[in-house]
């Protein structure tokens, strides 16, 4: 089966079913966002670090060394930065949502793993964390 996927460069890949396999991994994304339920939460944006794994094929990309052939990562990430700094989230469930719905929307990837973490979230914790994987269902 032949899956068909828009890729950011407007630009139409075939991709076998299989693919998907191949992973581009961006660790560590800092992202300052107001996030939170709480009153003393909501007053200034806060620290959230975001990894995500990205399902591609690369194996255009290996074979040509051109970057319109995969994501461009700095472009996704730039893109990641600017969309969750305007926005306002209770949850952190909320915003990996949104994020992973953004990733698959606008860029050539098969599906998409995020991961949250929220820094100093409770007094007795280091952080508080989600991890979501979303496929894309429209191809």
């Amino acid at each position: 089966m032949t899956l068909r996927v828009k890729p950011a460069n407007n630009k139409i890949s075939t991709l076998n079913k299989k693919g998907g396999e191949d992973k581009i991994i961006i660790s560590d994304i800092h992202l300052k966002t107001v996030i939170g339920v709480h009153d003393w939460e909501k007053k200034e944006p806060r620290d959230i670090i975001m990894t995500i794994e990205l399902g591609v094929d690369i194996s255009a990309a290996a074979k040509t060394d051109e970057i319109n052939e995969t994501v461009d990562y700095d472009e996704l990430t730039q893109r990641l930065i600017s969309f969750n700094k305007n926005k306002t989230f209770n949850l952190i469930e909320t915003m990996a949502e949104e994020s992973a719905t953004l990733i698959l929307k606008e860029f050539n990837v098969f599906n998409v793993q995020i991961t949250l973490v929220k820094p100093q979230a409770m007094p007795f914790s280091k952080s508080v964390a989600v991890k979501i994987f979303r496929e894309k269902t429209n191809v």
